[in-house]
């Protein structure tokens, strides 16, 4: 969505997606596992980092990577030694969060290192102008941000993940040099989103089999 940002993103999702609960139940609501939902707007932007602080009394910020990686053993996360710090926390975060998660609401301001492609904050570049639409018990509905458009930050980036996917974190992000040559010939300023449209049909239609779904 060209001349738009993360925040234009989050005003759209909310009419978008609530119009289509309206048109499909009849109501801004519906059960899903026997629990209601309601996607009544407007849904609560919540910090990433402001979770942790919430349900697991952690302040992920002041905390470094070894740290971390103990906080995650005593709560039975999964650490390999190619983790980054902000691979840890996502860890954590879809282990003893995401589950939680159940009314519609948009976790904002990840790890720019989760978000390789997504522009940073000016206020905070240590966080990513970025969006996850969670519903459900932790289902991601939408991931969204703020596209990165300087080629030379871009770059910079790839070049960050590519050192990652040296020491052995096989979902790191592949250096592309052809994106980095159209970003070159320019690019507006601009948000853009992923939606996954099995996972919202699975809601509004409270099936728990993605493949019967799709």
């Amino acid at each position: 969505w060209a001349y738009a940002d993360y925040k234009d993103m989050m005003k759209l999702l909310e009419e978008f997606i609530s119009f289509v609960v309206q048109k499909v139940n009849g109501k801004k609501e519906i059960e899903y596992e026997g629990k209601k939902i309601s996607f009544k707007t407007p849904w609560p932007r919540v910090e990433y980092s402001e979770l942790f602080r919430r349900h697991l009394k952690l302040d992920v910020d002041s905390l470094n990577r070894d740290a971390l990686a103990k906080e995650a053993k005593k709560l039975g996360v999964e650490i390999e030694k190619t983790m980054s710090k902000g691979h840890i926390v996502d860890a954590i975060y879809k282990k003893a969060i995401r589950p939680k998660l159940w009314d519609p609401q948009f976790v904002i301001h990840h790890p720019s290192e989760m978000f390789p492609l997504a522009k940073a904050r000016k206020e905070d570049p240590s966080k990513a102008e970025s969006i996850q639409l969670l519903v459900g018990g932790g289902w991601e509905l939408v991931k969204a941000y703020t596209e990165q458009n300087d080629p030379a930050v871009q770059k910079k980036a790839f070049e960050e993940q590519e050192s990652l996917f040296r020491k052995g974190l096989e979902d790191a992000q592949r250096m592309d040099e052809d994106y980095i040559e159209a970003l070159e010939y320019g690019m507006p300023p601009a948000a853009g989103m992923g939606m996954g449209v099995d996972r919202l049909v699975a809601l509004l239609t409270d099936s728990h089999s993605l493949r019967e779904v799709i």
